[in-house]
């Protein structure tokens, strides 16, 4: 409550949105291992619902919310001021690129969408820390994310043929 500022709070239906469908959506969550859901819509909470161990004042590891934020924000303004076109060859932004028969190819859609067909840095069960090659790099900072995206993660199929959530597919957003 920052300022004094209080949420409004009522119910999905009254907001057009149907308590059933949120209930199998965090279900579902729940099931990831998701452990806070919290839904607004016309400036309302509409649902709320935490995890064991959780409650509104527990503070949380952020991990790709922050990418989402600050990333997806950074991008939408830069679209819309006419900086970067959506359908513009990330290449033109990622010099590295330009001779790649396949990275040539990727547009910044691609890249803000996780259609690239860039590998993700992730096995299950293996801690990112810990993960092989160009993977543990990656999450390990050696020499930067940025770098590590461009010049060593491979391409695992053909851009815009399918979403496949990648960081190392968002990091060469041009946003720096």
């Amino acid at each position: 409550m920052a300022d004094g500022y209080v949420w409004t709070v009522a119910t999905p239906e009254s907001q057009g949105m149907d308590s059933a469908v949120l209930d199998a959506m965090r279900d579902e969550l729940a099931a990831r291992n998701t452990k806070t859901l919290l839904v607004i819509r016309n400036d309302r909470i509409v649902y709320e619902w935490y995890g064991e161990d959780f409650d509104s004042g527990t503070k949380h590891y952020s991990a790709s919310l922050a990418k989402a934020v600050v990333g997806a924000m950074s991008l939408a303004l830069a679209m819309n001021d006419g900086l970067i076109p959506p359908w513009e060859p990330a290449s033109k932004q990622i010099p590295a690129w330009r001779d790649d028969p396949q990275k040539s190819k990727i547009t910044i859609r691609h890249l803000a969408t996780h259609t690239s067909g860039i590998q993700d840095a992730h096995q299950e069960g293996v801690d990112h820390m810990e993960l092989p090659g160009w993977m543990g790099k990656f999450w390990r900072r050696e020499p930067d994310p940025f770098s590590v995206s461009v010049h060593e993660a491979p391409v695992i199929f053909e851009r815009g043929t399918q979403y496949h959530y990648s960081s190392p597919g968002r990091a060469p957003l041009p946003l720096r």
